[in-house]
This record gives C-alpha cells, sequence and structure tokens, in this order.
C-alpha cells in the first residue's frame, strides 16, 4: 500500500546512490532511476544510468507527476 505522502510505502524518499522506481500518474510509464538529488517540494533529480549518474541523462521527476512505486 502506498503511503499518502506519495513516497512509497515507508513515507521517506531515498538519498543519492540509491534506486527509484517511479511511475507516471497520467500515462502510466514507469522508469528506473539512480538517485542523484532528492527533494520533498521538487521531487527527484535523477539519472537514468543506474550503474554511473555522470553517463546518464539527469532530469527532474515532480511528484505532482510520477508516484514511487
Amino acid at each position: 500500500m502506498l503511503n499518502p505522502s506519495g513516497f512509497g510505502r515507508t513515507g521517506q524518499m531515498r538519498t543519492r546512490g540509491q534506486t527509484v522506481r517511479l511511475k507516471n500518474k497520467e500515462t502510466g510509464h514507469e522508469v528506473r532511476l539512480l538517485v542523484v538529488l532528492s527533494d520533498s517540494k521538487q521531487g527527484y533529480l535523477a539519472s537514468n544510468s543506474l550503474s554511473k549518474a555522470k553517463e546518464g541523462d539527469w532530469a527532474w521527476y515532480n511528484l505532482n507527476e510520477w508516484s514511487e512505486i
């Protein structure tokens, strides 16, 4: 069961270096990302490279548009 805060089952955001699975609330598209920075207001700044953050593309994933699964 998801936590009402939108931060997954535990209610806590992932931290740098951890992986996170997100689902787009409109399209249902799911992604697995490497967290670069997390912010309770902005969401996740994450890399699409799961092995090395410097090699992937970075993007913000706003928690109003994405939910943690």
